[in-house]
């Protein structure tokens, strides 16, 4: 049976990632409209990766996706299935979103592959070298990709004019 308290929040979190926001302004929004996690705490922004990689909210229940792997009875960890292995039940349970906006979720936490620390996809030759500084602010500018009517184009920008545009007015380049 679904809580509609905590499907709204399930439905507000997959779209307002869809729309680009991070993860926490969603979870400051979520907090400040008076949702909690399921163990009654605030949201932070590692909430949400468990969220948005649950088909469940579409109305498919997914069973057998992992497997505990000891180490020669030290920890255990928990591995991945392969897709074959498991069991999928499509209308197993009830739907909270559609089917299209979980996967345009996927292929958005798939381009991302989050934080500071994982690999991105793209190499941007000047980032991270230290030589390219924000003429107005003094930062290092960011590499970023644009899409235009089909076609990207790689940019670079100031971070301190992302998060505050009255801090830094430096435009891409």
């Amino acid at each position: 049976e679904i809580d509609e308290h905590e499907a709204e929040a399930v439905r507000k979190t997959f779209e307002m990632v869809k729309l680009g926001y991070r993860y926490k302004d969603i979870a400051k929004y979520l907090n400040d409209a008076g949702y909690r996690t399921r163990k009654g705490k605030l949201f932070t922004k590692n909430s949400f990766d468990s969220i948005l990689n649950q088909r469940k909210y579409t109305g498919t229940f997914t069973w057998n996706v992992r497997e505990n792997v000891g180490n020669f009875g030290g920890k255990t960890n928990r591995v991945h299935k392969p897709e074959e292995d498991r069991v999928i039940v499509p209308g197993g349970c009830p739907k909270i979103i559609d089917e299209d906006l979980f996967n345009d979720v996927q292929n958005i936490l798939h381009n991302r592959k989050g934080g500071k620390s994982a690999k991105g996809r793209r190499h941007y030759m000047l980032s991270g070298l230290k030589v390219l500084k924000c003429a107005e602010c003094g930062s290092d500018m960011v590499g970023c990709v644009r899409k235009s009517h089909g076609i990207e184009y790689m940019t670079y920008y100031c971070p301190k004019h992302k998060e505050d545009p009255k801090s830094c007015s430096m435009n891409e380049i």
